[in-house]
């Protein structure tokens, strides 16, 4: 057998999960492992509106409140509460139906939109997003349910050659940071194309 292969059939097995969509399946995902990807049914058009949006907002921020202040504070590269800047475009991102129903079927009843932030990864720089955190950061503690998730939405192809992130799996189940060669062998990077969201809880 193809070590590559994985088996699909088993014996012994009493009970085992099946799903109904896509997004409950992520869902499960994020459980076990903290992290999915979610493709958000975006067409070609679609896709290339946002990233133009995204440029565009982009270039007016960096005018209103200057490349130096913004290079001094360490946010060159971040458009804060991206949700209220130009059209309604990033408020169809964040309320993307793929995206709400991945999120109700990890967090039951009520959520907020906590904080909707732009990134830019810039080639050839160290951003202060590559550091190791959580989110929420600060805290050291597990739960047997999210309490939040992160949803990362690629306007561009998201590689290791332009520096995806970095995850480590279920780490979500432990309360501290593994030591740094537990990191080191354990850790990867997680490719995700344009439209989707790197989704993580």
């Amino acid at each position: 057998m193809n070590s590559k292969q994985i088996p699909d059939i088993s014996y012994g097995v009493l009970q085992q999960d099946q799903f109904d969509s896509t997004e409950e399946e992520v869902a499960d995902e994020v459980k076990r492992l903290g992290f999915s990807i979610l493709d958000s049914g975006y067409n070609s058009g679609q896709l290339e509106e946002i990233s133009e949006s995204f440029d565009k907002v982009h270039r007016e921020y960096t005018q209103s409140y200057g490349e130096t202040r913004l290079r001094a504070l360490n946010e060159f590269h971040t458009i804060r509460a991206l949700l209220t800047h130009g059209s309604g475009t990033f408020l169809q991102v964040a309320t993307n139906d793929r995206l709400l129903g991945s999120i109700e079927n990890l967090i039951a009843g009520k959520f907020i939109l906590n904080q909707q932030n732009g990134i830019i990864n810039p080639p050839g720089e160290i951003y202060n997003q590559a550091a190791w955190h959580r989110d929420l950061p600060y805290q050291h503690f597990t739960s047997s349910t999210p309490l939040a998730v992160n949803a990362l939405f690629c306007i561009d192809d998201f590689t290791t050659a332009n520096g995806s992130t970095f995850v480590l799996p279920a780490s979500h189940k432990a309360k501290s940071l593994p030591s740094s060669n537990y990191l080191r062998r354990h850790a990867f990077q997680l490719e995700a194309k344009a439209g989707q969201y790197n989704f993580a809880g």
